[in-house]
């Protein structure tokens, strides 16, 4: 969090060592060099965010039991976030539920208007759970049935 504030403030280096040193605990597996790689695409250029989303595709590109939870959301901060989307879909994410805040966050507005989001919320129980206690402020159902979420 503190990354996004000094990155506000137009301190990306700063934003870049926060992210990097913030991430140690949560990226488990991730050397520093590659944290700041993937930090450096968060705050940096177009030529930063793909080095870090290669970065990512290698990682996600081998079989694991679980994902780190700071991938769905780097992915979203490296404007991939339909990718983002489907690592919370398809992937076991590690312990905890920091994507999900995102996700439904003004900000995850993005996530939310993609036509996979009907799937993600159907595989996930959401609808269901509407279904029976209500939806959020956020999303209506539609004249087709189908949940809509701004």
């Amino acid at each position: 969090m503190l990354s996004k504030i000094v990155n506000a403030h137009g301190d990306s280096a700063s934003a870049v060592m926060l992210w990097t040193n913030g991430t140690k605990a949560t990226m488990r597996g991730f050397s520093d060099e590659n944290r700041k790689l993937i930090a450096e695409g968060i705050y940096g250029d177009a030529a930063a965010r793909k080095r870090a989303v290669a970065l990512i595709d290698a990682y996600l590109a081998k079989p694991r039991e679980h994902v780190s939870q700071v991938i769905p959301e780097a992915l979203f901060h490296l404007q991939q976030p339909a990718r983002a989307l489907e690592v919370l879909h398809t992937q076991q994410i590690t312990d905890t539920s920091d994507p999900f805040v995102l996700l439904w966050s003004p900000q995850g507005r993005s996530m939310r208007m993609l036509p996979e989001f009907s799937a993600f919320i159907h595989d996930f129980g959401f609808i269901e759970l509407w279904d029976k206690l209500g939806p959020p402020d956020i999303c209506k159902k539609n004249e087709k049935g189908d949940y809509i979420c701004e």
